[in-house]
């Protein structure tokens, strides 16, 4: 795997310096030369993954085993893009590949750790961070492990002990800062993470963990968004099973209050705030994020870190929520036509599809979830544009919209979203 050309040298320095796409240049100059180099399709990989675009980085990392299947540094980079696509079963299988062909490099039991970590296997997730660390005492993923799996099992001196040794090892590393900064937000403590996302960024301005882990610790200044992002990281630890328990026990409590409050006038005036607390609950796991990100458009540092895709989408929900509660409130107080009214709850329930209409599908309408959510777009403004015009069609474009938003509702959480 040693560079064999100056392109491939030139490439190898630029990406250690962050300059991805002057690097790729190189790697397109480097693959005219020798279009069968599989090191240079693993460096282009690695271009790629700098820049999150680990499908595309995917693709490059087939070739370039293609070219040498028996190279295990090529199956550990294709477990670490899997690994970033949340495909845990893809990555373990890629890594023990690896690992299978070369056990000596400490960097494969580092990302095998961080595989079981996401897959909640805390206990075996340490093991591989110390078998990683027996052969590399210094080696800073073994160490980033073996610190996030003792803070998962509540060890928390141990774990302040480890990220100081990686910290004292390697204090130019963006990736511990990045992993200093995820254990801090993850216990609450969102200025202490921002700090740590703000030096990996220092060291490595392009680095996709660092922006998501700062726009993450930006928007938690927004203190509903903190609590939605602090319980997200407790039902996660918890497993699939308690988080689809906890949702259906939730609904099952609000069902309840509901029909109390019906029945019991007498008790009504303590029930009514349950139930707007569930309402506002649930209103905001859908469109919190887009919101808080709204709230970054005015921060000095949190419009730079959004793309423009996040930037519309905070705007276009902000201004459907605001709409659709001014029409609709409008409408009922001056008791308006009844489709007035509907269109404003229509454009303010809008929010929830648009909030989860992602950079990408817009470019792809291939999947289910892109075409399912495009539909039901589509279905609530044609309602709207029948009720502002009293058509008589109204009553049937509206229920379709409807009915389509509680089939959304209850299906989208099953689509991936990488």
């Amino acid at each position: 795997m040693e560079p064999n050309n100056v392109h491939i040298s030139r490439a190898e320095l630029l990406l250690e310096q962050g300059r991805i796409n002057d690097a790729v240049k190189e790697l397109k100059n480097a693959l005219q030369q020798e279009p069968d180099n599989a090191y240079s399709y693993a460096l282009y990989a690695r271009c790629h993954y700098a820049k999150g675009e680990y499908s595309q980085g995917l693709e490059k990392i087939q070739q370039a085993i293609a070219l040498e299947p028996d190279e295990a540094y090529y199956f550990y980079l294709r477990g670490f893009a899997y690994y970033h696509l949340n495909q845990l079963a893809m990555a373990t299988t890629e890594l023990n590949k690896a690992i299978s062909l070369y056990p000596y490099h400490a960097e494969y039991f580092g990302l095998y750790a961080f595989i079981l970590l996401d897959d909640r296997k805390y206990e075996l997730a340490l093991e591989k961070a110390n078998e990683g660390l027996e052969l590399d005492p210094e080696n800073i993923t073994s160490l980033n492990a073996r610190a996030r799996a003792l803070n998962k099992l509540k060890r928390t001196d141990e774990a302040v002990e480890t990220m100081q040794d990686a910290l004292s090892n390697a204090p130019e590393s963006d990736f511990t800062h990045v992993t200093i900064g995820f254990n801090h937000l993850e216990r609450g403590r969102h200025k202490e993470a921002q700090q740590h996302f703000r030096e990996a960024l220092r060291l490595s301005p392009n680095l996709h963990s660092a922006k998501e882990g700062l726009k993450e610790a930006l928007k938690a200044n927004f203190p509903p968004y903190r609590f939605l992002l602090q319980l997200g990281f407790w039902l996660a630890e918890k497993g699939q099973g308690f988080r689809i328990g906890f949702s259906i026990g939730l609904y099952i409590l609000f069902r309840f209050v509901t029909s109390m409050a019906a029945s019991t006038p007498g008790i009504r005036w303590i029930l009514v705030p349950v139930i707007i607390l569930y309402l506002l609950y649930v209103s905001f796991s859908w469109i919190g994020s887009s919101v808080a990100n709204f709230m970054l458009l005015f921060h000095k540092d949190g419009k730079y870190i959004l793309n423009n895709w996040e930037r519309y989408t905070a705007i276009a929900i902000v201004v459907l929520l605001l709409s659709g509660i001014a029409l609709g409130s409008t409408a009922y107080i001056a008791n308006m036509n009844i489709n007035l009214t509907l269109a404003g709850i229509i454009l303010a329930t809008m929010c929830m599809p648009v909030s989860r209409f992602e950079e990408g599908d817009t470019m792809q309408l291939r999947s289910v979830k892109a075409i399912f959510t495009s539909a039901l777009i589509v279905a609530g403004l044609t309602a709207v544009l029948f009720a502002l015009l009293n058509s008589s069609a109204a009553g049937i474009a509206v229920g379709i919209y409807f009915v389509g938003l509680i089939i959304y509702t209850w299906t989208s959480g099953g689509w991936d979203r990488n």
